[in-house]
């Protein structure tokens, strides 16, 4: 059996096309779908070729095939069932490539058709002859051809026969393409007809409903009337009958003040042919004056030569009318705006113009002639005060944009150099049809209402600031009652007890009872001192009379003798790791501030919590942190926790207290230029921070009897 096609055997392939023009499988397709043929119910013309086809090859099968991309569909069929087969299945694709006949007297050994489908399965053909069906631009569109089961022979006069009936089918397809195109014609001339008749009812319709008289007059210095609109006769009182029948009618009826002058650019125009546009007035029938515009062009033949005027007549007397009684209106509104205490403006819609009109008060008020003002685009904003310019602009241009009305104050300057307050109010003035047309404004002068405003609002700020400090005042009062009442009850209490059982001259207290009581007492005494102390900074801070003293100090040195004199390592372990940092800072504020640093600790964290003091150099100053593996703070208090009058924790041991000793640790840091904050310790638990920069020394401040024998650290990160 003969080995299939391979794809570079394939002659239904078209070859490859020239760059920049369709490739020409492409144009046949084309030319082949141009006949509208395809799938289309069978025709006797096309069956009578196959049927004659088959009786002179003496052949059961005869076929009349268009082959398209895909396929090879059958127009005429005679003796098989199918109606179309695929293109690479078909004998067709063979004569669609090469564009000759072709006959194949026994498929089976024919290795280009034995493996296809008809051949090795039903219908079994084993005999093709076909030959092509070509568009007279030479394109293969299809095949007439005839098959048999049997192997068989062809002879030369059977092939001349199927070329013969092949052109046959060409003309067919021929014949019904230009008889469908005679009827498409005859429709598109019939359709034709009846649009120019529709467009001239249209048209009349159209000239003879328009508020405007449309005219033909003959090309000649008589300018004879051809035709005139029905309109005529509302605007001037003649019918057109009676204008088309007086030659002269035109001529008759000008305006006596208006006539030499039509006339002559009636002369002009008949000599240079320019286009004929003018405005004049006629005496209509019932001696009313009726301004007209008339335009008119010049209507010429295939020659190029004229033959009448084509215009048209708009009646302008109310427009006429409106424009002089708008002057008159502009008289007396311009007297009345140029009399009122305020400038008056028009500007253009279009910002790249110049302003229209602005009243002569503009140069008492911000200086500058009128002359000024409407010949630079740029004036007003050089008199705009530099730091309102570009608010007042924007707001400027939102209101063009948007069309709401405006009203903005800003600073202008004067040419004295004065600054005055403006108001500045604005609309826009839109035409009959609603479009934006002009923008209309008034500028006052507000410069005395600003400065009443200005002092009643320095007046409120002044009685806020009272109000504010007498609840600033009321603030700290509760605060202390509060903590007279509860914070510093409870060490009274305790110094009070522990007091009254020494007293006591019958107690039998052993030397360690009695030392215990009398640590309770130093306890509870520091206790009180802490919250007197905390109390009086706050005060003295809220007041504002409290200035940083500083000095040279060894920061790690301080902080260290302060945590040992709290004797704070009874119930907490705290680890010290202070390095030597000598920094110019206020020593007693510093000490306050590790002092509230470890008691917020012991407050909010339970027995046994271990407790970290660090101090660091960083950049030109010293960094303490006071860490602890308790609770911790949760985040959303971070920014919080440092203000006055607030505790809080997570999860933390809870004791009473004021709530302000973070408040002055952050405080006390900013009076040094310095900060405080805290975050989540690295295992767990609070980290506290602050930084204090170094300063310059205040010389009033002796030195503190600790000596410093090393030199100065210099700060570092």
């Amino acid at each position: 059996m003969p080995a299939p096609l391979t794809p570079a055997e394939d002659r239904s392939a078209s070859p490859p096309a020239q760059v920049g023009e369709p490739d020409p499988e492409t144009k046949r397709l084309e030319a082949l779908l141009a006949y509208g043929v395809l799938d289309t119910p069978p025709e006797e013309a096309f069956d009578d070729l196959a049927r004659l086809a088959a009786t002179i090859c003496r052949a059961p099968i005869a076929l009349i095939n268009f082959v398209d991309d895909g396929r090879a569909w059958s127009k005429a069929n005679i003796g098989l069932l199918a109606t179309h087969t695929a293109r690479s299945e078909s004998f067709c694709t063979e004569v669609v490539a090469t564009g000759e006949p072709l006959v194949v007297q026994d498929a089976a050994e024919d290795q280009r058709f034995a493996n296809l489908p008809m051949v090795v399965s039903d219908p079994l053909i084993r005999f093709y002859a076909g030959a092509p069906i070509t568009s007279p631009d030479g394109f293969v569109v299809g095949t007439l051809c005839v098959m048999d089961r049997a192997e068989r022979g062809f002879s030369s006069d059977q092939a001349a026969a199927l070329a013969t009936l092949a052109r046959q089918a060409i003309t067919q397809l021929e014949l019904r393409r230009t008889a469908a195109d005679s009827h498409r014609a005859a429709e598109r001339h019939a359709a034709t007809a009846e649009a120019l008749s529709e467009a001239e009812n249209r048209f009349r319709s159209l000239v003879e409903t328009i508020p405007a008289v449309v005219y033909l007059d003959a090309y000649n210095e008589a300018s004879s009337a051809i035709y005139i609109s029905p309109q005529v006769e509302s605007l001037l009182g003649y019918t057109p009958e009676e204008w088309v029948a007086e030659p002269d009618r035109w001529r008759q009826i000008l305006h006596p003040d208006d006539r030499e002058q039509a006339l002559e650019d009636q002369d002009l125009v008949l000599r240079t042919e320019a286009p004929w546009k003018l405005e004049y007035r006629m005496l209509a029938k019932d001696g009313r004056v009726v301004w007209v515009h008339d335009e008119a062009v010049i209507i010429r033949d295939e020659a190029g030569r004229p033959l009448y005027w084509q215009g048209i007549w708009l009646d302008m007397t109310e427009q006429k009318l409106a424009t002089e009684q708008l002057r008159e209106a502009e008289t007396k509104y311009r007297a009345l705006i140029e009399q009122l205490p305020a400038i008056t403006y028009l500007d253009p819609i279009d910002e790249e113009q110049d302003s229209i009109y602005i009243s002569p008060q503009v140069e008492a008020i911000i200086g500058g002639t009128v002359e000024e003002w409407l010949s630079s685009p740029n004036y007003w904003a050089s008199r705009v005060y530099p730091d309102d310019l570009d608010r007042v602009w924007d707001t400027y241009v939102e209101h063009r944009r948007t069309g709401d009305s405006m009203a903005q104050e800003y600073r202008m300057v004067r040419d004295d150099g004065r600054i005055v307050w403006i108001r500045e109010e604005a609309q826009i003035l839109r035409d009959d049809e609603g479009e934006p047309w002009l923008i209309q404004g008034l500028l006052y002068d507000i410069t005395a209402r600003r400065q009443s405003d200005e002092e009643l609002a320095e007046a409120l700020r002044r009685e806020r600031e009272a109000v504010e400090h007498l609840q600033q005042l009321d603030e700290v009062k509760n605060t202390l009652l509060h903590a007279v009442s509860h914070d510093l009850r409870s060490p009274i209490t305790s110094m009070l007890g522990s007091a009254m059982t020494l007293e006591r001259e019958e107690a039998m207290l052993s030397p360690r009872d009695r030392q215990s009581l009398v640590r309770g007492l130093a306890s509870s005494a520091r206790k009180m001192h802490r919250i007197v102390n905390d109390l009086l900074d706050m005060d003295r801070l809220e007041r504002g009379i409290v200035a940083p003293r500083r000095h040279r100090t060894n920061v790690g040195d301080l902080v260290r003798r302060v945590v040992e004199e709290l004797g704070f390592t009874t119930d907490r372990p705290i680890e010290i790791d202070a390095e030597p940092v000598v920094v110019n800072v206020d020593a007693a504020k510093v000490e306050r501030i590790v002092e509230n640093l470890l008691a917020n600790t012991a407050r909010h964290t339970p027995s046994g919590t271990q407790v970290w003091v660090r101090v660091r150099p960083k950049d030109d100053g010293v960094l303490i942190t006071v860490e602890d593996s308790g609770p911790g703070v949760a985040p959303e208090l971070w920014d919080t926790i440092f203000e006055p009058f607030k505790q809080g924790g997570r999860d933390a041991v809870q004791s009473p207290g004021v709530g302000i000793g973070l408040s002055l640790v952050a405080r006390f840091a900013e009076l040094h230029g310095g900060r405080a904050w805290v975050d989540e310790r690295t295992g767990g638990g609070a980290a506290f921070h602050v930084y204090l920069p170094t300063g310059p020394a205040d010389p009033s401040v002796e030195m503190p009897p600790m000596i410093l024998d090393e030199p100065p650290i210099r700060p570092s990160q």
